[in-house]
């Protein structure tokens, strides 16, 4: 009776163990295909957006640009400075100061963007002010 125990306990033991390698064989290949499919996703998205001119500096587009601009530097800005500069109280209380400055730079970001796009975009009208009035 004895000797038919460890058989089985044996039998179970190897059952257990296959079946352990399986899955990691399985969970390894599920997240190399993974991988592999958003790398194609990605791809696939940038070729179809890249197909297509940009019409930025005039249009529907400036005036976007112009609209999202005001807001960012307006109440909507000062909501994120808000935000960002509590959160960073709380990261630099915590110790996360990687985190802090972080959001730091984020407040001080939300009221000199329209600096950073004249400086990468100077061409485009929603930053020459073309759109003030909208």
């Amino acid at each position: 009776m004895v000797v038919r125990r460890k058989m089985v306990s044996g039998k179970i033991s190897k059952v257990t163990t296959r079946l352990s390698e399986l899955a990691t064989k399985a969970y390894v290949r599920v997240e190399t295909d993974q991988q592999l499919s958003l790398f194609i996703l990605g791809v696939g998205l940038l070729l179809i957006g890249l197909d297509q001119d940009a019409h930025a500096q005039s249009g529907n587009s400036a005036q976007a640009c112009g609209k999202l601009l005001r807001y960012i530097e307006g109440p909507f800005g000062a909501l994120i400075t808000a935000a960002a500069g509590i959160g960073a109280i709380v990261a630099a209380a915590l110790g996360g100061f990687k985190v802090a400055w972080t959001l730091v730079v984020t407040a001080v970001g939300a009221f000199i963007l329209r600096a950073y796009m004249s400086m990468w975009f100077a061409g485009a009208a929603c930053v020459a002010g073309a759109t003030e009035g909208i």
